[in-house]
């Protein structure tokens, strides 16, 4: 009986101390491991036994001990760092805490960055704060895009989308504008460019790409090459013009027949010596006007080359010859060549389906013998020029002057020097004489479709050299031109 009473009061002393170790385990705070502020919110934070504190940075987060089992928190400034936690026994627990930004203050200093960004609205919706609209501004875009970034927390929410609308076009219109090409198409879909069409080179595709990517962040190339061959009809034309004077009779020269006259003469209307400049002309029938100077006798064709060359590259004619030299150095001599005459390269680039811009370059180089040296001696004369014109349009280049001057005066003595009758007794003869180069291009397309392989290509697409024409029949001082 003694034995059994004596386990009943040690079964209920175990269970009353096992009991009392559930209430004090259940009686423990639990510390938590993160902790959220706003900026000058307070909040009792339950701990267990805490016997020190630190904090990692105190202008984020304030901490005051309470007792043993609580600490109070206070938020003072937006940012995140780490408490960290001491019991009686050593042990350590950290706490990450962040501070936030109230909502309706984060609202205020939202709408007050995004102040000058058109269509972004900022709207509170619950514990949110929602960016939305429809931008139109790349820049706009991108600033919404960081500023909702900057606001990790969550809270920001940006519904933004690029919509440029009018500007889209006005950025195409751009490109196309300086590009200078109407056979491409620009689309622009929010920040991606979209390219279209065909081109003629790959210089041009190159040129349009960068451009493009110059304006938008995305680009996608849909253009095609297409590779297009122009040839280039070429006229050189030398024009003569002189004026001078043939004034006077010398009765006692002995070449006279006996009839006393007084006489003169100039060349060309009026005597007037109008010298050949430099012009570029387009929707001008060229053909006309030549045949007009070549009916007068002031005129000649001295070759009608024709090059062909793929568009974007260049082609070169050559008329003339090569000086060979040596050059003296340390070791052997070495050979160099010099060409001299007449020297044309064109680089005709289509713009459109019938316009072209043509860089021309002419030189023309004369050897000449300079008295008491044996050195190679040369003159060059050479213009270049960039030109636009459409397809059968005609350039025409001078500037290329040759001048001779003669001047013969005959008289008898003393009956020459007296006024009056020095036109019975003297002769004045003055003339002067220039020839100059012209060269006119005419740019044409050579495509498959518009020659077909059987046919004769001058019969489809007849040339400019074709056009003017010597007449056979015609007498040798009395010689036409015409057109065919």
């Amino acid at each position: 009986m003694r034995k059994l009473i004596c386990g009943m009061v040690l079964s209920a002393g175990l269970l009353l101390f096992f009991a009392g170790l559930q209430v004090g385990a259940q009686s423990a705070p639990q510390v938590p491991e993160s902790l959220q502020l706003y900026i000058g919110e307070q909040k009792v934070v339950p701990v267990f036994d805490v016997s020190r504190v630190s904090v990692g940075d105190r202008e984020i987060v304030d901490i005051r001990v309470l007792d043993a089992n609580q600490i109070l928190a206070t938020g003072r400034k937006r940012g995140m760092t780490d408490i960290i936690l001491w019991d009686s026994g050593g042990n350590r627990r950290t706490v990450q805490v962040q501070v936030l930004m109230p909502v309706d203050a984060l609202v205020g200093q939202i709408r007050d960055l995004l102040a000058d960004v058109e269509n972004a609205n900022v709207r509170l919706i619950g514990d949110r704060v929602v960016i939305d609209g429809r931008l139109l501004l790349k820049s706009d875009f991108d600033r919404v895009a960081a500023i909702a970034g900057a606001f990790g927390d969550g809270r920001v929410v940006n519904l933004t989308v690029l919509d440029r609308g009018s500007e889209n076009e006005m950025v195409g219109r751009m490109i196309l504008k300086d590009i200078g090409l109407e056979t491409v198409q620009v689309k622009i879909v929010g920040d991606t460019a979209f390219l279209s069409g065909h081109v003629f080179s790959q210089g041009q595709k190159d040129r349009l790409v960068k451009l493009a990517e110059t304006q938008l962040k995305n680009v996608v190339d849909l253009v095609e090459i297409k590779d297009i061959m122009i040839e280039m009809d070429i006229i050189f034309l030398q024009i003569e013009k002189s004026r001078g004077h043939d004034v006077g009779n010398n009765l006692l020269a002995g070449n006279v027949s006996g009839a006393i006259s007084a006489q003169g003469s100039r060349g060309h209307e009026n005597g007037a010596y109008t010298p050949v400049t430099v012009q570029v002309g387009w929707n001008v029938d060229v053909t006309h006007v030549m045949n007009l100077v070549l009916s007068r006798g002031d005129g000649k064709i001295l070759s009608r080359p024709h090059i062909s060359t793929k568009s974007g590259e260049s082609g070169r004619f050559h008329s003339g010859g090569e000086f060979y030299f040596k050059v003296e150095g340390n070791e052997a001599a070495d050979l160099k060549n010099v060409e001299y005459g007449l020297i044309l390269e064109v680089l005709p680039e289509l713009r459109s389906d019938d316009q072209v811009i043509s860089q021309v370059s002419v030189d023309v180089t004369v050897p000449v013998n300079k008295s008491g040296s044996e050195d190679l001696n040369l003159e060059k004369f050479s213009t270049k020029s960039t030109v636009t014109c459409r397809l059968g349009e005609s350039i025409v280049m001078s500037g290329f002057i040759e001048s001779l001057q003669n001047y013969f005066k005959e008289k008898t003595p003393l009956l020459g020097d007296i006024p009056l009758l020095n036109l019975f007794f003297a002769r004045s003869v003055r003339s002067n004489s220039n020839k100059e180069l012209i060269a006119i291009l005419t740019p044409r397309l050579l495509t498959p479709e518009a020659v077909p392989a059987s046919s004769n290509r001058a019969a489809h697409q007849p040339t400019l050299t074709d056009e003017v024409k010597e007449k056979p029949d015609a007498p040798p001082r009395a010689r036409r031109w015409y057109r065919k």
